[in-house]
């Protein structure tokens, strides 16, 4: 049995899940506006709340650019706290069971792509609207991350502001702004 976990910026969301089916359900408000000790501590005491010993491993998926080698996860949206933090060591060191952490985008569209609707197609997008917009992308029935897991990252679309914001370089967190939309 496995946990899996939707950390975003309105929400922190958790469920169960064995043989491809999600039990124990559990959705929580996220503390995204504090800080960095406070929302990991909320991530804990959510685990500790489903973690059984039947439990044998944690999939994360962040809003966030992330290192798959080493677990770490960058400039999470809508966390402003978390500019840089060490999430699978610190799970790993914690709950003792191995941990696997993607984008949110990309953990959606590998469950449509394994469970959903995406079974079918060898190659898709799967788009995430949420508090922030992101999708994932599977080419020739593989989840293609890119460099830290941002190929399908739209970046900013802020509508109001006329203004649309594209990541160009997902390792430093710079934007070029292209005015007039």
């Amino acid at each position: 049995m496995k946990l899996a976990i939707d950390l975003g910026g309105t929400n922190i969301r958790i469920a169960q899940v064995e043989d491809g089916r999600c039990l124990n359900k559990v959705s929580v408000p996220c503390l995204a506006q504090a800080d960095s000790s406070t929302v990991l501590g909320q991530l804990f005491q959510l685990i500790e709340r489903v973690m059984n010993g039947r439990i044998d491993g944690i999939g994360i998926g962040v809003p966030s650019v992330v290192d798959l080698g080493k677990g770490i996860v960058y400039n999470v949206a809508n966390i402003s706290s978390w500019k840089e933090v060490h999430l699978k060591t610190i799970l790993e060191d914690r709950f003792k069971v191995q941990v696997a952490i993607n984008n949110d985008s990309n953990c959606f569209t590998l469950g449509e792509k394994k469970f959903g609707a995406g079974q079918a197609y060898a190659n898709m997008v799967g788009v995430t609207i949420g508090t922030g917009i992101g999708a994932g992308v599977i080419v020739n029935h593989h989840l293609y991350g890119g460099e830290y897991v941002g190929a399908g990252e739209i970046g900013a679309l802020p509508h109001l502001a006329h203004c649309l914001f594209l990541t160009i370089n997902f390792g430093t967190n710079r934007c070029i702004a292209l005015p007039g939309l």
